[in-house]
């Protein structure tokens, strides 16, 4: 990991939790010379002149990803397609909608009723929440 993938990984962070979910945090750098200086990035992350020592995390990185493509995660699955929700986030906070449907495993598409015209939007799930019915 060289220090423009920390950079980017740094610029990113926040980008991606909110897109996916997770959060990326290198747990260790394999490098040529442990003497030479790094990025600040760097600092407290373990590094190793022995790149055979990550076969270990880098097999556990393709389970994961093996795993996860044979059975996809999926974000809010009780949203479903019907269901009515209130969105909590992003430039449709407040109001509610209903799903029309599920566009990968984060995405929903939902319509809105806005002044008197019904509207299709495509927003991460987790912006999105069951919607409160009174009862009767």
């Amino acid at each position: 990991v060289g220090g423009g993938l920390l950079e980017m990984i740094a610029r990113q962070q926040g980008a991606v939790a909110d897109r996916y979910g997770v959060r990326f945090r290198v747990s260790r750098i394999a490098v040529r010379d442990l003497t030479k200086a790094r990025t600040p990035l760097a600092a407290g992350i373990p590094l190793t002149d022995k790149p055979l020592e990550l076969v270990s995390d880098l097999r556990n990185l393709i389970a994961l990803v093996t795993a996860v493509a044979q059975a996809p995660l999926m974000v809010r699955p009780e949203l479903v397609q019907g269901k009515k929700i209130s969105i909590t986030n992003g430039t449709f906070a407040g109001c509610s909608g209903i799903i029309t449907k599920r566009k990968l495993a984060f995405e929903l598409v939902v319509n809105l009723e806005l002044l008197g015209t019904s509207v299709s939007v495509t927003l991460p799930a987790e912006y999105a929440e069951l919607a409160i019915t009174p009862r009767e």
